[in-house]
């Protein structure tokens, strides 16, 4: 595991992992907001994939706000909602339950964040 990054904390997914089903941490990748409390259709469970970082928290950290401004403020729709660009990507799960990207592991994506955020500081 990369270090700084943990488990799920309620379904102990990996980062790139998907979340297991009922995960209170999923984000809903349609609406953006709690996955467990909402039925919206066509959630993309590797999306929404585990990062290894509380949903949000790098980012609010980067727009030096506390998770609470950063929903309050809207951020939170921006970075969970998965965008429709009218590509069909292929964002799909292997065996494991690992997210895998257009054929790519997602946590090579995930790493390349990292370093971008770390250079941004």
């Amino acid at each position: 595991m990369l270090f700084g990054l943990q488990k799920c904390h309620d379904c102990g997914a990996n980062p790139g992992e998907i979340h297991k089903d009922g995960c209170d941490t999923e984000r809903c990748s349609v609406c953006g907001g709690q996955r467990l409390q909402c039925d919206c259709e066509n959630h993309d469970k590797a999306f929404a994939r585990w990062t290894g970082l509380w949903p949000g928290k790098a980012e609010a950290d980067f727009l030096s706000l506390d998770l609470n401004g950063f929903g309050i403020e809207g951020y939170s729709k921006f970075f969970f909602i998965k965008p429709t660009d009218g590509i069909e990507h292929t964002d799909t799960a292997d065996s494991e339950g690992r997210a895998v990207f257009d054929g790519e592991y997602f946590i090579e994506y995930v790493e390349a964040d990292i370093v971008q955020l770390r250079r941004c500081r």
